[in-house]
């Protein structure tokens, strides 16, 4: 009787690759930190477009007079922030389970997270999203991360 090694058997939830490796923890952070960052974000977004819609009705009177415009602006800023948010989300996901194309993706929306952050500077929150978005692209570039890819795109 041989003792021949039982294979492990990885979780359905786990973090690997097409080929069962697990995943470097640069890309475990790297989606850690876009779920705390574009979750919180896609929240926040909902928070204050609720909150603006629901109590500031004297100000849309006062706006509506430079033009109706200004709601649909905010409908539309508020929905293109929760719609990058849950694409960042999924994104992260994919990555973690190896896709290449995700890790892209998630660098792209990062870069553009740091971008809009840059831009709304004046404001605390969009510098540590843009901060947070600095440091996924730079852990999902790592030597460790990039090797991990190549060994499950083959």
């Amino acid at each position: 009787m041989t003792d021949s090694p039982t294979p492990r058997r990885v979780p359905q939830f786990a973090a690997v690759g097409n080929d069962g490796q697990s995943a470097p923890t640069a890309i475990f952070v790297a989606a850690l930190i876009t779920w705390v960052t574009a979750t919180g974000t896609a929240l926040c977004a909902l928070l204050l477009g609720v909150s603006f819609f629901w109590f500031a009705g004297p100000l849309w009177d006062v706006l509506d007079d430079a033009g109706p415009g200004i709601q649909w602006y905010m409908v539309v800023a508020i929905s293109a922030v929760v719609s990058l948010s849950a694409a960042a989300d999924v994104a992260a996901l994919l990555t973690m389970r190896g896709h290449g194309w995700a890790r892209w993706t998630l660098i792209a929306l990062a870069a553009s997270a740091a971008i809009g952050g840059v831009m709304l500077s004046y404001y605390f929150y969009p510098l540590l999203v843009a901060a947070a978005a600095i440091v996924t692209a730079a852990l999902l570039l790592v030597p460790d991360a990039t090797s991990w890819f190549r060994t499950t795109e083959n």
